[in-house]
């Protein structure tokens, strides 16, 4: 069992608002999403997938994770629930998110690796082109 794992979300911009439309976690080898139609973006239903799928015993990479918590920030205070942020400079480090009796930890692999995901593809497939070569 993977106790390291990705989460992402994608957003659109709704009224100068970055609004999330799809998430994916990975969990060991698979990959749990969720995405929503345009016409339901002031839903919860992007939130509620992330809280019920991630697991508090493991620790989810966000490539911008200062992106990413502003993102859904919203829904946690509209939602009240418990959250903490570890951030400096303008950068989130961390995020720490109580739900029903567990703790969701992510963190920022951009700013533990300070490379950016077509970097990242390029080290690790030995310079072929990767994933995330866009």
């Amino acid at each position: 069992m993977n106790k390291y794992e990705s989460l992402d979300i994608e957003t659109v911009w709704d009224d100068d608002i970055a609004k999330p439309i799809c998430i994916a976690i990975t969990n060991n080898s698979n990959v749990k999403f969720k995405k929503i139609s345009t016409d339901s973006l002031d839903s919860y239903d992007i939130i509620y997938f992330l809280l019920e799928n991630c697991s508090s015993t493991k620790i989810y990479y966000v490539h911008n994770l200062t992106f990413e918590i502003f993102v859904f920030l919203r829904y946690l205070i509209e939602l009240n629930i418990k959250y903490k942020i570890v951030s400096a400079n303008k950068s989130v480090y961390s995020a720490e998110i109580w739900y029903k009796k567990k703790k969701i930890r992510l963190r920022c692999s951009f700013k533990l690796t300070m490379l950016s995901l077509k970097k990242i593809s390029w080290i690790k497939r030995s310079g072929r082109e990767g994933y995330f070569s866009i």
